[in-house]
């Protein structure tokens, strides 16, 4: 089971702060459950998302994956119009057990001028 905490301002330009950690063996249910939760907090806030999701097989250059759960983890990231920060390769990243967050996405910002 993933373990996820957020924290919001609660203010009149809020932002939340999400911190997830998903195991490598975490089932296509609890990831649903997650991107669930993930929309629902991001709708209202601008949201800065960090996190060891433990997905090697994804590309961040061209935001392809082999398999169907990362592939559903990028549409997730797309749907919340997020977008990665200091995007970290598998092949880059040091040794798993390291302690070191292998995403971190905010909110992309949308500007509408009439």
């Amino acid at each position: 089971m993933s373990d996820n905490d957020w924290m919001s301002t609660g203010k009149k330009g809020s932002y939340t702060v999400g911190v997830c950690y998903r195991p490598p063996n975490q089932s296509s249910e609890m990831d649903e459950a997650f991107y669930k939760q993930l929309g629902e907090i991001s709708q209202p806030f601008a949201t800065v998302l960090v996190g060891d999701f433990n997905l090697p097989d994804i590309c961040w250059e061209y935001n392809t994956a082999d398999r169907e759960q990362s592939r559903r983890f990028l549409e997730c990231v797309e749907d919340n119009f997020l977008m990665q920060l200091f995007p970290i390769e598998a092949e880059k990243k040091p040794k798993q057990n390291d302690g070191m967050a292998n995403g971190i996405f905010r909110t992309i910002d949308v500007m509408l001028s009439i």
